[in-house]
C-alpha cells in the first residue's frame, strides 16, 4: 500500500506491505560408494555397484512473515530522505546429519529487523547525489554439513553515487560501495557436495555506467568496476583470501547505431566488448582462472514497432576461455562462437 500526503510541512510517500513465505521445503538422503573401475580401451558394462554407504540426511523448512514499512520525505530544496525497516519473524525446521549425529532437533524460532535509510540531493537540474545504508536477514538455505538449524546470513550495504544528465538521453552514473556478509554459506572444501559456515566476506569498489543515446540514433551502454572482494572474518578459510569468481577489474562496453534514412533505413548494427580479469577459483586460493576479453556483435531489423529480424554472434573470436569457475576439476567454459537467428513479434 502506498499513501501520499503532507505532514509538518513535508511531503511524504509511504510504502507498507507484508510479505508471507511457506514454500521451502525439501528432505532427502544421498548415499554413494565408489564405481568398479572401467577399461577407456575396451568397457565392459554392466559392472554391480556394491557397498552403498550413508552420505547425507537433509530436512528443512522455512515459514517466513515480513513485515515492511518506508517513508519518503521530501524536504524541500532539492533534498529528499528515505527512512525503512523490515522485521521478519518465523520458524525454521534444519537437520542435516551424518552418521555420527541422529539427534533431530525441534523447531527454531528466527526473527530479524533490517533498517535502511537513504539521502538524494540535486544541487543543479543534471546532477543527482546519493548515500545509503541498508542491511539484510536471510535464512540459511544450503546443505550445510552436520548442522542443526545454523544462524542466518546477515548483511549491510554503504553506498554514495551519483548521476549525471549528459543529455536528455544519455546519463553518466558513479558509485562507491561497501558490503559486508555474515554467516555465509559456501563449498565445503573437506566434505564434497556440502556447504560450510564462514565468517564474514567483505566486497567494496567502485564502477560507473554510461547508458543512452549519444548522437540520433546512435545508443551505447558500458560500464567499468573496480573490486576488492575477501574474507574478512573465518576460522575454515584464510583471512584475505579473495573471494570465488570476483575479478579485481571488469568492464564492458556496447554500442548499436539505426540508420535513419536511405536503403538501410529500419536496419541497426551493433557491437561490443566484455572484458572479466583474473578470478580466484576457491575461497582457499589454491588456483584462479585467467582473465578474458569476448567480442559480440549483432544486426537487426525492425519491420515495424512490433516485429524485428536479427542476427546476434557471440565470441567472435571462438577464444576459450573459463566463464564461472568451480573447482579445480571442474569449470564452466565459455561458450565457442554461436550465431543465433531470431525472429520477434509483439502486441
Amino acid at each position: 500500500m502506498v499513501a501520499k500526503f503532507d505532514l509538518l510541512g513535508f511531503r511524504h510517500t509511504v510504502l507498507t506491505g507484508v510479505e508471507y513465505t511457506n514454500g521451502y521445503r525439501r528432505a532427502y538422503q544421498t548415499q554413494s560408494t565408489n564405481f568398479p573401475s572401467v577399461s577407456f580401451l575396451n568397457p565392459v558394462p554392466g559392472s554391480p555397484i556394491v557397498g552403498l554407504q550413508f552420505q547425507s540426511d537433509l530436512k528443512q523448512k522455512n515459514a517466513l512473515t515480513g513485515l515492511y514499512v518506508q517513508d519518503q520525505i521530501d524536504l524541500g530544496l532539492g533534498l529528499q530522505m528515505l527512512v525503512g525497516v523490515r522485521y521478519d519473524t518465523g520458524t525454521q525446521y534444519y537437520f542435516s546429519r551424518v552418521p555420527t549425529s541422529r539427534t533431530i532437533p525441534p523447531e527454531q524460532q528466527l526473527s530479524g529487523t533490517s533498517p535502511r535509510v537513504g539521502l538524494i540531493y540535486r544541487p543543479v537540474e543534471p546532477l543527482t547525489l546519493y548515500a545509503s545504508y541498508a542491511t539484510s536477514f536471510k535464512p540459511q538455505t544450503d546443505n550445510v554439513y552436520n548442522a542443526v538449524n545454523p544462524r542466518p546470513e546477515t548483511g549491510e550495504l554503504y553506498e554514495v553515487g551519483s548521476r549525471l544528465d549528459l543529455n536528455p538521453d544519455l546519463t553518466l552514473s558513479t558509485a562507491a560501495f561497501r558490503i559486508i556478509r555474515n554467516n555465509v554459506s559456501a563449498a565445503d572444501p573437506v566434505n564434497t557436495g556440502f556447504s560450510v559456515i564462514t565468517g564474514q566476506q567483505r566486497s567494496q569498489g567502485v564502477e560507473a555506467d554510461l547508458a543512452g543515446q549519444v548522437l540520433p540514433g546512435w545508443k551505447v551502454i558500458g560500464g567499468i568496476s573496480v573490486l576488492d572482494a575477501r574474507i574478512t572474518k573465518d576460522t575454515t578459510f584464510a583471512v584475505g583470501n579473495r573471494l570465488v569468481g570476483a575479478p579485481a577489474f571488469s568492464g564492458s562496453i556496447w554500442s548499436t547505431y539505426q540508420f535513419q534514412e536511405g536503403f538501410l533505413l529500419g536496419w541497426n548494427v551493433g557491437a561490443g566488448i566484455t572484458y572479466v580479469g583474473r578470478r580466484a577459483g576457491d575461497l582457499n586460493n589454491s588456483y584462479s582462472v585467467g582473465g578474458y576479453a569476448r567480442l559480440d556483435a549483432a544486426v537487426f531489423y525492425d519491420f515495424s514497432e512490433h516485429a524485428r529480424f536479427s542476427i546476434n554472434a557471440r565470441n567472435l573470436t571462438d577464444r576459450r576461455y573459463i566463464e564461472q569457475p568451480f573447482n579445480q576439476f571442474n569449470n564452466l567454459p565459455g561458450a565457442p562462437l554461436s550465431v543465433l537467428a531470431t525472429i520477434t513479434a509483439r502486441l
